[in-house]
């Protein structure tokens, strides 16, 4: 559907059938757990990635990654995010995160 054939490509889409996400899975809980933890979901965050953390070097550059550092104003809105990433790496469906 468009993929090299020879696998190449800016992404990994793997080559095999559609699961539940586990990343999804393991963030929803984590972030069940906080809600009820906290008696709220309205929280403010900020969380920040180990690739992109002002030391880590990109693998294809070798340039030193920046800082990014996301925001948050509630644990839902983290955990969509969380949710929505694996569908924007073309790891996952939709479905997979809503099983």
């Amino acid at each position: 559907l468009g993929a090299p054939a020879d696998g190449s490509g800016i992404n990994f889409t793997p080559g095999f059938p559609s699961y539940v996400s586990g990343h999804a899975t393991f963030g929803g809980a984590v972030f069940g757990i906080l809600r009820l933890f906290y008696g709220t979901d309205t929280m403010k965050f900020q969380l920040q990635s180990d690739e992109y953390n002002g030391i880590t070097k990109d693998s294809v550059t070798n340039k030193i990654r920046p800082v990014r550092t996301r925001y948050y104003q509630s644990f839902t809105q983290a955990e969509d995010e969380n949710f929505l990433s694996r569908i924007y790496l073309g790891v996952h469906w939709r479905l997979d995160q809503e099983a």
